[in-house]
């Protein structure tokens, strides 16, 4: 724009002059229309910000990277208003900037993309950063690996905290995240990675043949941990792990569910691999010095009894028990008592 001052050797000559030009209004007219509203307004560029005072904020240019830029300062805070080629958020128009600088300065709100340059990135790969900023001490950046991984962090009083990862459904993280077990319908072998699955009965390397739940924990490619739990089937478990190529067996495990008892003087303990356990105390006073005497188990044996040791309170007395025959409900004391009198049996029986 050329110079509008006033010269000295110009007449001060009014607007409407039929052959003279508007002296007086020309330096307003200049940013303004002649009924006096705003028309516009030229910045210079300024070489350092310029310093407000309290409660004011200034408007200026200012060169970035041979861009006239506008700024606003109010205090000590400035903010970027604009730049030429760029929109209002960095990234707007749809393509992120490329970025190689250090991502610990990056607070100017918009799209990123931090190229091999770029540092304090989460991961060594290149990816995309979505900033929102705040001020220059408190903003929130939010990284994509090119690959997929997703990380945040927030500066805070001017301290970037470190960088999360963002487990999702898709990633490698936990699978069934959403609280739905991936299906798995053709080999427990293939539930390689972290999370929830829905194994199905005729999956092969499912240790019952049954439909039911794989929960799976993965340290890395070597080293895999898998728990399986039958849909139907209460107090058991399964567990295996693979170590470097192989998977180990199944081993079965047991809950207390898997167990039933009856405990008292006389009871059982069932065991969930079929054994069963049963004791008794029976007081008997015997007729004869010698005789028999059938004691019936607390429970049957579901299949039969395999052995049954006994013994009686004999001392002082001359007092003994010995074991006749057994069967899965009942076993046959021969009782030997001399001098004939009461006496307490205690028993011991096994089988399944």
């Amino acid at each position: 724009m050329s110079d509008q001052t006033i010269q000295y050797d110009e007449e001060m000559v009014g607007a409407g002059h039929p052959t003279k030009a508007d002296t007086l209004n020309r330096l307003a007219l200049v940013e303004t229309d002649a009924d006096g509203r705003g028309k516009m307004r030229f910045l210079k560029e300024q070489a350092s910000a310029p310093t407000p005072g309290d409660n004011e904020g200034v408007l200026y240019t200012a060169d970035d990277g041979g861009d006239t830029c506008l700024y606003y300062k109010a205090g000590m805070e400035v903010l970027k208003l604009a730049q030429p080629g760029h929109p209002f958020m960095t990234g707007y128009d749809g393509t992120a900037e490329n970025y190689g600088g250090d991502l610990d300065s990056l607070v100017s709100g918009g799209f990123y993309y931090a190229n091999t340059s770029a540092s304090n990135k989460p991961a060594t790969t290149n990816g995309y950063a979505f900033v929102i900023g705040y001020s220059s001490t408190y903003a929130a950046q939010t990284y994509i690996e090119y690959n997929g991984g997703t990380y945040t962090r927030t500066l805070q009083a001017g301290s970037w905290t470190s960088w999360e990862k963002i487990i999702t459904d898709a990633d490698a993280g936990l699978i069934g995240l959403s609280g739905q077990g991936e299906a798995e319908t053709d080999n427990a072998n293939n539930c390689i990675y972290n999370g929830f699955y829905a194994l199905n009965a005729a999956a092969a390397n499912n240790p019952k043949s049954a439909a039911g739940y794989l929960l799976v924990h993965r340290y890395n490619t070597n080293y895999i941990l898998q728990i399986y739990r039958p849909l139907t089937q209460t107090g058991t478990f399964y567990i295996r792990h693979y170590t470097v190529s192989a998977w180990s067996s199944w081993t079965e495990m047991y809950t207390a569910d898997a167990y039933s008892s009856s405990y008292g003087t006389s009871g059982y303990f069932v065991m969930p691999t079929g054994l069963v356990v049963q004791w008794g105390i029976v007081s008997y006073t015997p007729t004869a010095t010698k005789e028999t005497k059938v004691i019936s188990f607390p429970m049957a044996f579901p299949t039969g009894c395999r052995a049954v040791t006994a013994l009686t309170n004999g001392y002082p007395d001359s007092k003994g028990v010995g074991v006749s025959s057994f069967s899965a409900t009942s076993w046959t004391a021969t009782v030997f008592s001399d001098p004939i009198g009461s006496t307490t049996i205690r028993y011991f029986a096994v089988g399944y």
